[in-house]
């Protein structure tokens, strides 16, 4: 499965004109592949090696705002999340800082699936992490300087469901989310929308759901 991701943090100029591609590989690799439209030149990068195979496992990127690209990935249901950024910027061919963990996960049995990162720009250029955490829901979490984690919140809670929810953001000051309040296979699951930015919390949230991340 491959994952095409857009540089977040859209405000902050850039360096270069590229896409990054972030994928894994049928023998278990996470890569990150970048592509120059200038030069017509791609570099491929390996993050880690033998991870479990599984489409749910494909990594996600963020573009800092100083030029770093960091990158995310976890198993389906894995014990952790992982990220790595690059030492270089704009260019993952000059290989990646040493792997860390997210330190934070919501109480429960089913580990943590899909990162998916946020840089806000008007926010100090505050990174923040959505995943499907250990209660089976979509839970949050951002940093409070350097590497140190908020504790994992709920996004949405829908006790005994599973919803799925999808991430975008102006990189600005505005994140949106669209969720399901249960597996899409459940029969007749609700679809819903919620907004975090200037207008805070605009749109429904799920029945028995909390509000959107504060700001």
């Amino acid at each position: 499965m491959v994952l095409v991701q857009r540089p977040a943090g859209g405000a902050s100029p850039r360096r270069y004109r590229r896409t990054f591609v972030g994928y894994i590989t049928s023998s278990g690799d996470i890569r990150v592949t970048q592509y120059d439209h200038d030069s017509g030149e791609s570099v491929t990068s390996t993050l880690d090696t033998g991870f479990e195979i599984d489409d749910h496992n494909t990594p996600s990127i963020l573009i800092r705002h100083t030029g770093h690209v960091v990158v995310f990935w976890s198993g389906h249901q894995g014990p952790s999340t992982y990220y790595r950024r690059s030492v270089a910027l704009e260019d993952v061919s000059q290989g990646w800082e040493e792997t860390k963990e997210i330190p934070t996960n919501t109480e429960g049995g089913t580990g943590c699936t899909y990162p998916d990162p946020v840089e806000l720009s008007a926010e100090n250029n505050k990174p923040y992490l959505f995943w499907r955490g250990g209660n089976y829901n979509p839970n949050w979490s951002t940093t409070t300087g350097g590497d140190q984690r908020t504790d994992a919140a709920a996004l949405v809670s829908v006790p005994g469901q599973r919803p799925y929810v999808r991430v975008a953001s102006n990189d600005v000051d505005t994140i949106h989310f669209a969720f399901t309040e249960a597996h899409p296979r459940t029969p007749t699951p609700a679809s819903t929308t919620c907004t975090t930015g200037p207008a805070r919390s605009s749109g429904r949230t799920a029945a028995g759901s909390g509000p959107c991340p504060p700001r």
